[in-house]
């Protein structure tokens, strides 16, 4: 099982539509074979934190291959201010 947790600071001007397209991502990545959690959440510095789990590398690898995920990369990439990434392997 591998565990993500994503950080993300986004420019106050884009908050909005930043909101908008991870739903989106979130929702389309949780139907998503070997996904076993996908949640969204928001600070009141207005920090987000995306945390996901999923079955397998290659689950992993199957879900940033998808459409939503490169649109999303694609869309958020003049959103985002800070961006980190932090990961955690379970071994079988």
């Amino acid at each position: 099982m591998i565990t993500l947790l994503v950080g993300l600071t986004i420019d106050t001007q884009y908050v909005e539509q930043f909101e908008q397209a991870v739903q989106v991502l979130v929702d389309k990545s949780r139907q998503e074979p070997g996904a076993l959690r996908y949640e969204l959440a928001r600070t009141d510095t207005g920090r987000y934190y995306i945390v996901e789990q999923w079955a397998s590398q290659q689950a992993l690898d199957a879900h940033e291959n998808t459409a939503h995920f490169i649109a999303f990369g694609e869309m958020a990439a003049t959103w985002i201010t800070h961006r980190e990434v932090f990961e955690c392997t379970e071994k079988p």
